[in-house]
C-alpha cells in the first residue's frame, strides 16, 4: 500500500469517528439518566378501542441489559381515568401489563395519556401518548365562515355562500361535536389543508396549494388562516382537509371544504367591453363592403375613435349593470349576460352621444 493511500485511509476514518462521536455522546447521556423505557402496543397507530385493553411493556435501553421493576403512575385526567390507576412492571415480554381507558363522560375523541416512573428521573420520557379513542365518529369539522361549506363529499357544494374573484376571508376551523357544540381536543391536532389552487396563506403575502395549522391542547379552533378566491370563477371548488396527531403520522380523519367563486370583477369588465368591442368591429364590417383594408380604416379613423368608444361604452355598461338605463334588466350571473351587455349598449347609440360630445369639443377648439 502507498503512503498517499495511507493517508487517504487514515482521513476517511478520522471523519467517520468524528461523525458518529455525537451520537455516542447523546446516547450516553439518555442511559445514565434513564434506566429504561416504557412501550404501549396498540392495535392501529394510536387508535385504540375503549372495550380492548393497552398493553404496557417495560424494556432495557441500548446499554441496559437489565432494568429494575418500576411502578408507573398514571396521571389524572379530566375526561377519562385509567384502570388500575398504578401498575407495576417488570422487565419480560411475557409481563405485559394492561390497562382500560374509562371516559368519565361523552366521548372526547382523542385523549392524552400520561404517566410517572417511581424512582425515575423526570427527564425521562416515560409515557406521553395521544391516543385516538374514536375521533372520527365523534368529531366534525366546520369554517368560521360560511363561503367554506364542510362536507363529506366534494362533489356537495349545497349551503355554499359564492364568492367574488379575489376575494379575501379570515377565517379558522373549528371542530364540532355529534351536538354540533365545540369539542376541545386532549391533545395538539395537525391540521393539513390542500388546495388545488393558490388559495391558501398565514400572512396574506404568499399564497400556497398547501398550508398546515394546529389546534391547540384543550382548544377547539385552529389559528387564523387566510382564503383568497380565485380570478377566475370556481363553480366546484375544493379544499381536502387531513386531521393529524401532533406528530404528524397519524391520520385522525379527513374532510373537504368546498367553496364557490365568480371571476373576479376586472374580468367581467373586460368581457363587457369585448361585447362593445365587437358591435364596433360589426359595424366597421358593413360598411367596409368585405374590403378588409377598408374595414381596418373605418375601425381606426380618427385616432381609433371607434375603439375608444368601444371601451368607453363597456365600462359605462359595466358601472350600469344593475341598473334598467336600456329599458331592460339583463342576467349578469353568467358571462354571457356581460357580453351581451356591452354588445347592446353599443347597439343603442351610445355611439352617437360620445360623436355628439366629439363634435362640441373640436368645435370650441
Amino acid at each position: 500500500m502507498t503512503l498517499k493511500a495511507i493517508t487517504i485511509h487514515c482521513v476517511v476514518r478520522l471523519c467517520l469517528l468524528g461523525s458518529l462521536l455525537p451520537r455516542v455522546e447523546a446516547q450516553q447521556d439518555t442511559n445514565d439518566t434513564c434506566p429504561g423505557v416504557i412501550e404501549a402496543k396498540l392495535s392501529t397507530g394510536r387508535r385504540i378501542a375503549l372495550d380492548a385493553p393497552v398493553e404496557l411493556l417495560l424494556r432495557p435501553t441500548p446499554k441496559n441489559n437489565h432494568v429494575d421493576p418500576v411502578m408507573v403512575t398514571f396521571d389524572p385526567a379530566p375526561d377519562f381515568s385509567v384502570e388500575p390507576p398504578a401498575i407495576r412492571l417488570e422487565q419480560s415480554p411475557s409481563q405485559a401489563q394492561q390497562v382500560r381507558i374509562v371516559l368519565k363522560g361523552p366521548n372526547p375523541g382523542l385523549i392524552r395519556l400520561k404517566a410517572r416512573a417511581t424512582g425515575w428521573a423526570t427527564s425521562c420520557p416515560v409515557l406521553d401518548l395521544p391516543l385516538d379513542v374514536g375521533f372520527a365518529s365523534v368529531a366534525h369539522i366546520k369554517a368560521t365562515i360560511p363561503e367554506l361549506h364542510a362536507s363529506a363529499s366534494e362533489l356537495d357544494t349545497t349551503g355554499t355562500v359564492p364568492l367574488d374573484g379575489n376575494t379575501v376571508k379570515y377565517f379558522r376551523l373549528q371542530l364540532l361535536d355529534t351536538s354540533s357544540k365545540p369539542l376541545s381536543v386532549g391533545s395538539p391536532v395537525t391540521v393539513l389543508l390542500t388546495a388545488y389552487e393558490p388559495v391558501l396563506s398565514i400572512t396574506g403575502k404568499t399564497w400556497t396549494q398547501t398550508q398546515p395549522t394546529l389546534i391547540a391542547q384543550d382548544q377547539s379552533m385552529s389559528d387564523l388562516l387566510l382564503f383568497r378566491a380565485p380570478s377566475w370563477a370556481q363553480p366546484q371548488g375544493v379544499i381536502k382537509v387531513e386531521l393529524k396527531k401532533d406528530s404528524g403520522s397519524d391520520d385522525l380523519m379527513q374532510t373537504d371544504l368546498t367553496y364557490i367563486s365568480k371571476h373576479a370583477w376586472w374580468i367581467y369588465l373586460l368581457i363587457t367591453i369585448a361585447g362593445a368591442l365587437v358591435y364596433s368591429a360589426v359595424e366597421a364590417l358593413l360598411g367596409s363592403g368585405n374590403d378588409l383594408k377598408r374595414f381596418f380604416e373605418i375601425l381606426f379613423e380618427g385616432t381609433g375613435f371607434k375603439l375608444v368608444v368601444a371601451l368607453a361604452t363597456g365600462g359605462l355598461a359595466y358601472v350600469l349593470r344593475e341598473t334598467d338605463t336600456l329599458g331592460i334588466k339583463l342576467d349578469t350571473s353568467t358571462t354571457r349576460g356581460y357580453f351581451v351587455l356591452g354588445l347592446l349598449f353599443a347597439c343603442f347609440g351610445i355611439e352617437a352621444v360620445f360623436k355628439k360630445i366629439r363634435s362640441k369639443l373640436e368645435g370650441q377648439l
